[in-house]
Formats: C-alpha cells, sequence, structure tokens
C-alpha cells in the first residue's frame, strides 16, 4: 500500500512492460508456428526479430523528436515508449508549474525589499553585489548599473571603516557610518548570511534616534545643571 502510495505510476509501467513482454511473445510463437510449418528456421527469425527490431527503431527515432520538440505530442509513440513520453510531459509540466511558483516568490521577495525604508543590499560569497533596492542607491549611492556589472561592495562604498567591516564578514556587530551620498545622515549597517552562498546587507537610517539621544542627553544635562544649584544653596543654609 505504501509503495502505491509512493510510486502512482508504478502500475502503469507494470502494465507497459507486460505488454511489450506479450508483444515478444505473440512474435515468438509466430516464429515457432512458421518454422514448424515450413521447416525453415531462420527466414521467420530474421523477419520475426528483425521486423520487431526495426519498430523499435522507429519508435525511438519518434521519441528523439518529440524530446526535441519536432513531435507536437506523443501521439505518434506506442507501447512502454508511449507511457514514458507520458510520464516526461507530466514532470515538465510540474517542473514548470514549481518554477512559476518560484518566480512568484522571488518576485514578491524583491518586491517586498524594494518597499522597504532601509538600504537592503544582497550579495554572493565574494562580496559580488547580486541585486539592491532603491533605497540602497539613496541612501548608499550604489549605480544601478552596478546590478548588471556585478562588481565588489567594497569598490562601490569608498569608506575605509567600511571596507574593513564588510571584509571581516562582521555578522555579529553593526557598524555606524556616514551615507556616502549625504554625510549628514548616519547610518547603521549590518550583515547577515542567508540561502546557500549570499548575504544580506541593510543599512538603517539612525540620524533622527540620533539627534533624539543627543537632546536626552543634553536635557539631563541641564536639568542637573539647574537643580544642582539650588541644591548647593540649601545644603549652604543648612
Amino acid at each position: 500500500m505504501a509503495q502505491a502510495t509512493a510510486f502512482p505510476g508504478a502500475r502503469a509501467v507494470h502494465d507497459s512492460f507486460l505488454a511489450e513482454l506479450g508483444r515478444l511473445l505473440v512474435i515468438g510463437l509466430v516464429i515457432l508456428l512458421f518454422g514448424l510449418v515450413s521447416g525453415v528456421w531462420w527466414l521467420p527469425i530474421l523477419i520475426g526479430l528483425g521486423g520487431y527490431i526495426i519498430w523499435q527503431l522507429r519508435q525511438m527515432y519518434q521519441m528523439e523528436e518529440w524530446l526535441h520538440g519536432i513531435a507536437r505530442n506523443e501521439q505518434g509513440l506506442s507501447g512502454i515508449w508511449r507511457y514514458t513520453a507520458t510520464y516526461i510531459r507530466r514532470i515538465r509540466d510540474r517542473g514548470r508549474q514549481r518554477k512559476k511558483r518560484i518566480s512568484r516568490l522571488l518576485h514578491r521577495f524583491y518586491d517586498t525589499l524594494e518597499a522597504m525604508p532601509d538600504a537592503a543590499v544582497i550579495l554572493r560569497d565574494d562580496l559580488r553585489v547580486q541585486w539592491f533596492n532603491l533605497a540602497a542607491h539613496e541612501l548608499l549611492g550604489l549605480d544601478v548599473q552596478a546590478r548588471k556589472k556585478e562588481r565588489r561592495i567594497f569598490n562601490l562604498i569608498d569608506d575605509a571603516a567600511f571596507g574593513t567591516w564588510i571584509r571581516e564578514a562582521a555578522h555579529d556587530r553593526p557598524l555606524e557610518m556616514a551615507s556616502p551620498v549625504d554625510p549628514s545622515r548616519l547610518l547603521q549597517l549590518r550583515l547577515a548570511r542567508f540561502g546557500e552562498g549570499q548575504s544580506l546587507l541593510m543599512a538603517h537610517d539612525v540620524t533622527e534616534l540620533k539627534r533624539v539621544e543627543a537632546v536626552r542627553r543634553d536635557f539631563i544635562a541641564d536639568v542637573s545643571h539647574e537643580l544642582r544649584t539650588p541644591l548647593t544653596v540649601v545644603v549652604g543654609y543648612l
């Protein structure tokens, strides 16, 4: 029962093979009867087996035409050859459907990265740029033509600290650097490995966050200073 579930076409394979054996059996019986009646054995053997071989060669030729797309369908085939062509066609159809699903998922993945406000750059193992979104062009200054040329990322971003960081494959620590496009913007870069031989470089604009942190530090310092003066007076009176 388990084998029938795992191999749904096994029964059809056996049926086609048994049909082929039946065809050989019929040819053998015809050769035997003709030989017994005529007393000449070489002629029926030559005609029977020769005809069978020629028929098989013709099936092979039609199979080759079908595989190369010369024949539109497998209707010209018969027996186990037709079953083989039908099975291959089903595998091809499933492969096309799987390829379409993967293509849709890949486009959805790229569309998601394209809609992100953060820069996203897909790198190969040798740090060549494979793909990046529009935000990478705006924040990191990557040229759109770099997608086609697949240049190394440290040749596209002229920053010594970045070159050292990316070569060390620092997946465990982020890097903060000024944007090559606008030095007034501060970026936080992270590198994450995914898939086989690929890495994802993310760049997030932390300029506003750093400004808020600076305002908070200044506010705490001012409050501490303003409180320290009256407290000193009170302590003096005490």
